[in-house]
């Protein structure tokens, strides 16, 4: 499902392989596909979200806080 937005909508399917990431313990992955998207999409506050849940996961707790802040305040 995620691959069918590959082409159509390039932030969602970063956005979906973020999730994926996430679902495989993947921080690294899910840090790279959430930079993508946000690349792709400056004003969504989703790839900041995932950011947030990357640095969570990387153990990086006030990068994790600052992104998440920057989502809600977005």
């Amino acid at each position: 499902f995620v691959e069918s937005f590959k082409l159509r909508d390039p932030a969602c399917y970063e956005i979906g392989q973020a999730a994926l990431a996430v679902y495989r313990a993947d921080g690294q992955a899910c840090r790279a596909h959430a930079e993508r998207a946000l690349l792709a999409e400056p004003n969504d506050p989703m790839p900041l979200h995932y950011l947030a849940i990357a640095a969570v996961m990387l153990g990086e707790a006030q990068l994790a806080e600052s992104y998440a802040r920057r989502a809600v305040h977005q």
